[in-house]
């Protein structure tokens, strides 16, 4: 078999491969002004969700129009989880400084809306990639999948710490993923949110 032939597997997967180099650049630019996190996880989501739909989008273009698409509420929401995660964070490092009872309690409370944050983050941005709901309907939903689905939730944890984790001690890994480390996550963890999507879309068809 001629793996250079045309619409080879070889082709294909090199294919794949310079999608994803794209998609990776296209996010990393769009998130350098910090409070555009928010529109280019939207435009991300939006590609990703459809990758793991089969639904085959021309990137360059789609992450441009997506970026676009209801920036005004993607934005609010990017504002919404960076001030509460300042918050949060700051409200950690506060409380560990202190070793009576009560601010341990306070700080294990933390702790645990700290866990529900980062559970609910990818939800937010996948939904409103995905639905057409105000802000409040966004966070809401995002909650209640986060709990709803823990399994899953915990799936998407697991391999953001594995990889994480790998980065850290193998040094040679972190070239590949500045080239395509965030789309390949981010795709890794929309196919997971999909299931999640097209079993909610099923009950509520079926009701």
């Amino acid at each position: 078999m001629n793996p250079f032939k045309y619409n080879s597997a070889l082709q294909r997967f090199m294919g794949s491969l310079a999608d994803f180099i794209l998609l990776n650049f296209l996010f990393m630019i769009s998130c350098i002004p910090i409070v555009t996190i928010g529109p280019a996880l939207n435009a991300m989501y939006s590609i990703l969700i459809s990758e793991a739909r089969h639904e085959h989008v021309p990137f360059f273009k789609t992450y441009r129009i997506k970026f676009k698409e209801n920036i005004s509420r993607s934005l609010i929401l990017s504002i919404i989880m960076l001030i509460t995660g300042v918050i949060l964070s700051v409200n950690l490092f506060f409380w560990m400084q202190f070793k009576s009872i009560i601010f341990t309690i306070i700080f294990v409370i933390i702790v645990l809306i700290m866990i529900i944050y980062i559970s609910v983050f990818p939800y937010v941005f996948a939904l409103n990639a995905r639905y057409d709901e105000s802000v409040g309907v966004t966070l809401k939903n995002a909650l209640y999948i986060s709990m709803a689905y823990i399994s899953k939730t915990m799936l998407i944890h697991v391999i953001t710490a594995l990889i994480a984790s790998i980065l850290y001690f193998v040094v040679l890994l972190r070239i590949p993923f500045f080239l395509f480390g965030f789309s390949y996550i981010l795709y890794c963890d929309a196919y997971i949110i999909n299931k999640i999507f097209e079993k909610i879309e099923k009950d509520n068809s079926s009701e």
